[in-house]
């Protein structure tokens, strides 16, 4: 990466990684803490469901302002890679975020024993519901495109640059075979979406931390 010739978008991708390590970090403590209290329950309690979607929601609107700040540091022949891996990251902040929101909001009233039909079809976490599919849809193939563009961007950069762009695409990818996953109903599949999200995006965005302040 490049500094731009103001310190704005430097600032503004060092505010947006640090938000999305404390954010990956609260998605990961959330994964560990249900699997030790509840095991593979799903969907999980409902705690667990508020913070996750907390969580995606945050993330959502924090990945946009970061792939914005990379763009910004990069030479004109790879911003269109970054430019694409915005739209992505854009399409994921609205298609998780319409579905959390939906949670929040919409969700509770319906939670009546008289309402099973309405709650299978708008929970989050169940497997016959559009919102859950919409969410699926947005981690699985918006962020894995999102992830993949922006590994692409930094390919072409050095240092820290190239281990943000392994973690990228390597993300991307198990992002993908997560939609795979859940279209073909392949369970193995499905489970590598959470490294991904968990493991490899904070990680990336450590080393964003650390490559934002050097440009400072």
């Amino acid at each position: 990466m490049i500094p731009p010739t103001s310190p704005l978008p430097t600032l503004i991708g060092l505010i947006a990684s640090i938000l999305a390590v404390l954010l990956g970090l609260g998605y990961l403590v959330t994964i560990l803490t249900s699997f030790a209290k509840e095991g593979l329950k799903f969907p999980p309690s409902e705690p667990v469901q508020l913070a996750g979607a907390i969580v995606s929601l945050g993330t959502g609107i924090v990945l946009v302002a970061l792939m914005a700040a990379i763009q910004w540091h990069l030479p004109a022949d790879r911003q269109i890679l970054a430019e694409l891996a915005l739209v992505f990251m854009a399409l994921l902040c609205v298609s998780t975020g319409y579905n959390r929101f939906v949670q929040l909001t919409v969700l509770p009233q319906y939670r009546q024993p008289e309402n099973p039909p309405v709650l299978d079809l708008i929970h989050p976490y169940g497997s016959k519901s559009i919102l859950f599919a919409a969410e699926s849809l947005g981690w699985g193939v918006f962020f894995g495109l999102g992830a993949v563009f922006a590994g692409l961007a930094l390919l072409g950069g050095s240092g820290l640059d190239l281990w943000v762009s392994g973690l990228f695409l390597l993300a991307g990818v198990l992002s993908l075979l997560y939609a795979l996953g859940v279209i073909l109903k392949q369970p193995f599949l499905s489970f590598l979406g959470f490294p991904a999200w968990s493991l490899l995006a904070p990680a990336a965005s450590v080393l964003l931390v650390l490559r934002f302040s050097s440009l400072l």
